[in-house]
């Protein structure tokens, strides 16, 4: 099977405080690798981030058996005016 690679970017997202965004919806069927992720404030004060990881699979089986979970890549996390934070490098 061929891989396909993407590129998500997006401007001054979510556009209010305290707005979830949803940045990518993965299709039925279908495996994604996320390769990686920056969070970058363009603003001219500090932010206040959280990214969470929605699960929306069936159920694994053993140890790590979560169906439908949520992940906090990083949550309540200040990112100064003009700096950026690296969540995921690949």
């Amino acid at each position: 099977m061929a891989n396909t690679f993407k590129v998500v970017t997006f401007a001054a997202e979510p556009a209010s405080a305290g707005t979830a965004y949803k940045m990518y919806t993965v299709a039925g069927s279908t495996t994604t690798v996320v390769l990686g992720l920056i969070v970058t404030n363009i603003h001219s004060t500090a932010v206040t981030v959280e990214v969470e990881l929605h699960s929306d699979t069936g159920s694994r089986g053993g140890d790590n058996d979560v169906t439908n979970g949520i992940s906090y890549l990083v949550k309540d996390v200040s990112i100064p005016s003009g700096s950026s934070l690296e969540l995921l490098s690949g």
